[in-house]
């Protein structure tokens, strides 16, 4: 049994979810399956159970597992000796949306540290521009994208990974004496395209959060458009418009600010992406992240 097939069923035990473990390994459900039933087969054992709530392992199973931890934890200390992190070199550029950046600066500065012969170049770009660059050079991207509803801001191509991270629920918001915050308790696409409208528009040449959202229904009324946050700030206090976000953003004050749930699903999902034939760099770099950001978040 490969090395690798040994980390993909210690992955859907992580998750419990051959759906999550596919999206987190850049494999499809359906081979993802066929290696667990091959494995299955190879020890003439069940490795997991299945129900409606997920796929567990059975008691024989994490012995089994248990056992492939063991192995792959040996093997990595033997690869890891052979190249140790001061070994790794070479140039990698790092693609980041402006406000990820600003999030992860001290991420980038760890990396740094841990593999110091490695050159990073970190560039500033909209996710849109990121994919396109991928296509041509090498490297690794931090993005975001609108999904759900139908809706995807971009389609990633099949040469390139994405690896979502995670994932956030767009809300509306406004100012607290907004007549329109007082009115509704939830909120829809159809009748948020009836109201004025903030658009926050950081990149030229690019869709906004806003026009992506409304992308598949037609342009929204967009009564105010603005790439200054501190003329956005304004708009939001002195006008009874509504904008779109995650979350309450930092650069308004929280408590002139108040939220209307939008009953479309729609999300902000971020992640990293790559070529699927990457280099070294970019997978050491890919490894790195996914532990950090998960340290963060689990």
């Amino acid at each position: 049994m490969k090395i690798e097939h040994m980390r993909y069923i210690i992955e859907v035990s992580k998750w419990q979810s051959i759906n999550k473990a596919s999206r987190h390994l850049y494999l499809n459900q359906q081979q993802l399956s066929r290696i667990i039933a091959a494995a299955e087969s190879d020890l003439a054992i069940t490795i997991f159970s299945r129900n409606t709530k997920g796929i567990f392992p059975t008691p024989e199973g994490e012995k089994v597992i248990a056992k492939f931890k063991q192995i792959v934890q040996i093997y990595d200390s033997i690869t890891d000796h052979v190249q140790p992190p001061e070994t790794l070199n070479g140039r990698l550029e790092i693609l980041s949306e402006i406000n990820i950046w600003t999030s992860y600066a001290r991420f980038y500065k760890d990396f740094a540290e841990t593999y110091p012969h490695i050159r990073c170049f970190i560039k500033n770009m909209a996710s849109e521009e990121i994919v396109q660059y991928l296509l041509k050079k090498d490297g690794v991207g931090i993005i975001s994208r609108v999904c759900g509803d139908d809706i995807t801001s971009y389609i990633i191509p099949d040469e390139l990974a994405f690896l979502p991270m995670s994932k956030e629920r767009l809300m509306v918001y406004g100012a607290i004496d907004n007549p329109y915050i007082k009115k509704y308790k939830t909120i829809s696409m159809a009748t948020l395209r009836e109201l004025p409208l903030i658009n926050f528009k950081p990149y030229d040449g690019y869709e906004s959060l806003m026009e992506t959202a409304f992308h598949h229904i037609g342009t929204p009324n967009i009564k105010y458009e603005t790439s200054d946050i501190k003329v956005f700030r304004e708009i939001v206090a002195g006008t009874d418009s509504l904008f779109l976000a995650v979350k309450k953003p930092k650069y308004i004050v929280d408590d002139m600010l108040d939220e209307i749930p939008l009953r479309n699903k729609i999300f902000v999902e971020h992640g990293v992406i790559k070529k699927k034939q990457s280099t070294k760099l970019c997978d050491t770099f890919l490894s790195y992240y996914q532990e950090y950001y998960q340290g963060l978040y689990t």
